[in-house]
């Protein structure tokens, strides 16, 4: 009977993790691309700062790829960074002009720091959940943060891209650090260990 008992569990946590994996999967495309409207239609002044609408949807769209890695393992992941990446391609097709530009600007940032979060994701997999999300994000961020601005507000000044990429980073980084709690409570709903292989 106790063995009985064993393999249901098994099952049910094996069923669990079959639709709880894709639903963070989705989420994370759909953060991506709300990031992306947001950016190109809200550009928010917090003291000095000027900040993107999409930077807070961004940072929890990279959290929620960190909580992917960590529970469901390697491929799970790839197939969430590539359908981020689809679903800014849409919203860069969908739309022109100015907002066509931004929108291409997080395209090209999210292939670059999405391969970054990936390299880091393998680097720190080991280590504390809250050194995990917090190392791989700040650095994956930093290059999201430096190539969005750079190609997204190339016709303002410098120094005010240096307002938007300062605020912006910042902004992400608080994100993170607010979102850290979420990666841990999900282990209630990824209760199975994937392999730590890389």
């Amino acid at each position: 009977m106790a063995e009985i008992a064993s393999d249901r569990q098994q099952v049910d946590a094996a069923a669990h993790q079959t639709w709880v994996i894709p639903t963070f999967i989705i989420l994370a495309a759909l953060l991506d691309f709300g990031a992306n409207w947001l950016a190109a239609h809200y550009l928010v002044p917090i003291g000095p700062w000027l900040i993107p609408g999409g930077t807070f949807l961004f940072a929890l769209a990279f959290t929620v790829y960190d909580v992917i890695r960590r529970r469901g393992g390697l491929p799970p992941t790839l197939i969430a960074v590539v359908a981020g990446f689809l679903a800014s391609m849409l919203y860069s097709l969908a739309f022109g002009g100015g907002i066509g530009r931004i929108a291409l600007a997080g395209l090209v940032a999210l292939a670059c720091s999405s391969t970054t979060d990936l390299l880091m994701q393998s680097v720190t997999l080991r280590r504390p959940i809250w050194q995990y999300v917090s190392i791989s994000n700040a650095v994956s961020l930093a290059i999201d943060t430096v190539v969005f601005t750079t190609i997204a507000f190339a016709m303002l000044p410098p120094d005010v891209r240096l307002r938007i990429m300062e605020g912006q980073y910042l902004a992400k980084i608080a994100m993170t650090v607010l979102s850290v709690p979420l990666v841990y409570a999900a282990r209630t709903l990824l209760p199975s260990t994937p392999p730590t292989s890389t």
